[in-house]
């Protein structure tokens, strides 16, 4: 199916207009998961692991015990919930990648411009909920700033910066009529001059060429 291709692939273009849409999908996919996980947390009483917290859509999952219980349990989680994660993210990187196409670039600056700061962003949030140090404070905060930087830059890049007009290393402009599937007019262009007057004058130039 065509939406499938447009969701799931990583060729073609997609315009700001494609990319918001495709942001809304994932929002509302890991918002609808968000509020199920409350609602499951409530009904069956699961507990809460800061690890899944930070790293799931979904904020429980089952406890373990004896050595090493909180790492176990959000691998098991992370392990468990591999359809309701792997799927949004593949969305995510394939509206990355078809973003930049429209800009012309190539879809590797998805990795520094996208994956460096959500790796990041994940890792802290991990590393907080264990109280685990993993740096300096200035060293993190010497990080975050080259962090910060490139996801501004993405967001320059992706949400407010037009694509390329016409036809790319990378396929054709989704905002053309062709690209669109909509039919390319061949007859002259009228420019708001009434159709009859057109039509008129190229029969009247045909019989002037007989």
């Amino acid at each position: 199916m065509d939406w499938i291709r447009h969701l799931f692939s990583f060729d073609g273009r997609f315009n700001r207009a494609k990319f918001l849409l495709v942001v809304l999908i994932t929002f509302g996919w890991h918002f609808y998961w968000a509020v199920a996980g409350v609602v499951l947390s409530d009904v069956f009483g699961l507990t809460t692991n800061p690890i899944a917290k930070a790293i799931l859509p979904i904020p429980f999952s089952f406890e373990f015990e004896g050595s090493h219980s909180l790492w176990k349990t959000a691998i098991f989680t992370l392990v468990a919930t591999l359809p309701i994660n792997i799927a949004p993210l593949w969305v995510a990187a394939a509206s990355w990648v078809k973003r930049l196409h429209d800009r012309n670039k190539s879809g590797w600056w998805a990795i520094p411009l996208c994956g460096v700061p959500y790796l990041y962003l994940h890792t802290i949030l991990i590393c907080a909920s264990l109280n685990i140090s993993i740096a300096t404070p200035t060293l993190i905060a010497l990080l975050t700033v080259p962090v910060c930087l490139l996801s501004a830059w993405a967001l320059i890049e992706l949400y407010f910066m037009p694509g390329t007009e016409g036809r790319n290393r990378f396929g054709a402009d989704p905002l053309s009529r062709a690209a669109n599937g909509a039919p390319i007019a061949t007859g002259p262009v009228t420019h708001g001059v009434p159709a009859f007057l057109v039509q008129s004058t190229s029969a009247r130039e045909a019989r002037t060429q007989s």
